[in-house]
């Protein structure tokens, strides 16, 4: 049972889990070229 739950629940937040990293990724690449940039 709790191993059906767990697998519901990773594959309800595996993609959300996903975007939200690349999400950070692309930020942090943004807010890295600006300052460079900046600089």
């Amino acid at each position: 049972m709790k191993a059906g739950l767990s697998e519901r629940l990773d594959k309800k937040w595996w993609p959300n889990q996903v975007f939200a990293l690349i999400v950070a990724l692309l930020l942090e690449n943004n807010w890295m070229t600006r300052s460079a940039y900046s600089l």
